[in-house]
């Protein structure tokens, strides 16, 4: 891996989720929430993670004059850096990159289908949920709207210039919109193509979403304009044969996610190219904290498969949840217990909002 270097309330519940400031390129949505009991958390109460397949199809599939977006606007100063050398370093290297977009689905005319994966939980039943409420745990995991956290993980990861190495493995938890892996993979390929790596040295991302609707309506238009937008510094459309490329590199799930730990512990995922050994080089998890439960979870996840020593994991965070009982705190705290270095890089107050933190973990 290359470098340069909320408030809710229990069950199905509301975050305040942009700020004043980044809430314009982001529309907020005038549906209210509604809440139910959260779920217990019970091997029988698992969706089980089910890989979609057809990647590749879909990509194709996509027609960038059916699909309205946004650009989310890299900033114009970054006040937390105090040293002026820092922040022109950082002002010059997002001068340089293209802004990454982010699919607005209301306005877009691409309709998916919705094909089911064949689990049949309720599905049909829920397909509106999200139109409701912003999260009800064990239903709907909020992958429908863009969370703040997640800016600021992209944001990270352009200052830091962050990109994948051939054979390395990347994967983001709870991904919904899927930005920040979305920009890595938009620079990964940017890097591979100036490298000309083979085939066989090729790196792979993984988006996991709990609900497959998210990763077929929002998370694949998201890489689609992304890299429609711009693969390499001369092109701005990209060609039948990048958008394989995209989907060769990439793996979609939709599921729980520790079922997918059971599948790279137990060496349960038949032909798919994951990691032979269950461990990435770089985790990415945004707004994957906003229970006591997915807190805890999210450091279990970094524990077992987090490359030790070399893997790197980043985790962007409210610092506490306000009514649901997660944030940095709780997760700290699972983390330290499993022998996690957590470390903060990034601290977001603008003195008004929650305060909202990055995190650094590693395995060692």
């Amino acid at each position: 891996m290359a470098s340069r270097a909320a408030k809710g309330t229990t069950g199905g519940f509301s975050f305040d989720f942009l700020s004043s400031d980044d809430r314009a390129p982001f529309p907020e949505s005038n549906h209210t929430s509604h809440s139910t009991e959260l779920c217990q958390d019970t091997d029988s109460e698992r969706r089980p993670l089910v890989w979609i397949k057809n990647v590749t199809e879909l990509l194709l599939d996509r027609s960038q004059e059916e699909i309205v977006f946004d650009e989310i606007p890299w900033p114009s100063n970054d006040k937390s850096d105090d040293d002026d050398t820092v922040a022109n370093e950082v002002l010059h290297t997002l001068k340089c990159l293209a802004p990454v977009r982010r699919v607005d689905h209301h306005s877009s005319s691409f309709v998916d289908q919705r094909e089911t994966t064949g689990i049949n939980l309720g599905f049909e039943s829920q397909i509106d949920t999200w139109q409701n409420t912003d999260i009800e745990p064990g239903v709907y995991e909020g992958g429908m709207k863009v969370w703040e956290c997640s800016i600021d993980l992209v944001r990270y990861l352009a200052t830091q210039e962050i990109r994948l190495d051939p054979n390395q493995f990347a994967i983001e938890l709870g991904c919904g919109h899927g930005l920040p892996a979305c920009y890595l993979l938009r620079e990964s390929l940017r890097a591979s193509r100036r490298a000309d790596f083979n085939d066989d040295e090729a790196f792979k991302i993984i988006f996991t979403d709990y609900n497959d609707y998210v990763l077929k309506d929002v998370t694949i238009s998201n890489m689609f304009i992304n890299i429609v937008q711009q693969v390499s510094n001369e092109t701005i459309k990209a060609s039948d044969a990048d958008l394989k490329r995209v989907g060769e590199s990439v793996l979609l799930g939709a599921g729980d996610w520790m079922n997918l730990s059971r599948q790279l512990t137990n060496a349960d995922a038949g032909d798919l190219p994951l990691p032979k050994d269950g461990h990435f080089d770089l985790i990415l998890a945004a707004e994957t904290l906003y229970s006591e439960i997915t807190a805890r979870e999210t450091a279990q996840w970094f524990s077992r498969h987090l490359k030790p020593n070399s893997g790197v994991g980043l985790v962007a965070s409210k610092r506490y949840y306000f009514g649901v009982g997660g944030g940095v705190d709780t997760f700290r705290m699972t983390a330290q217990s499993l022998d996690l270095l957590v470390e903060t890089v990034k601290i977001y107050d603008n003195g008004s909002s929650n305060i909202r933190e990055l995190l650094r973990v590693q395995k060692v």
